[in-house]
């Protein structure tokens, strides 16, 4: 079994697979949308103009390495604009690998995200679940 570890600090980074060399891992999954709105006023860098869809290892809740990045760049921007209010959503095709409880899962794991970079929760608009 082998070890790889994230670039960032966040409690599910560290991630055990075994190796297969005659199959391959499932492609990430692009699960959760984050939009930041920010002010008119401000001149936002081009992270901001699309939607972030946020990958995840198939069924489960780790956020891929490469979407901490983008996430690590919509915080810098909101907060080089002084605030905004990111918008969560599920990606509509993000049910592929999902239940209700991982969906549930892999949004905590954005909220603990933005916890980590003291974002206010007043900033962060959740979608509402369904079960």
């Amino acid at each position: 079994m082998s070890t790889r570890r994230c670039a960032f600090p966040y409690r599910n980074s560290v991630v055990s697979h075994e190796s297969h060399p005659e199959s391959e891992a499932p492609p990430p999954v692009r699960a959760v949308d984050v939009a930041l709105e920010i002010s008119s006023e401000c001149e936002a860098g081009d992270i901001v103009l699309a939607r972030l869809s946020v990958k995840y290892r198939y069924e489960s809740p780790n956020i891929k390495c490469s979407s901490l990045s983008e996430l690590e760049l919509l915080v810098a921007e909101y907060r080089k604009c002084g605030g905004g209010i990111f918008h969560l959503s599920h990606a509509p095709l993000s049910e592929e690998d999902a239940t209700p409880a991982l969906m549930l899962r892999r949004l905590d794991e954005l909220k603990y995200f933005f916890l980590q970079h003291r974002m206010p929760k007043a900033a962060l608009r959740f979608p509402e679940i369904h079960d």
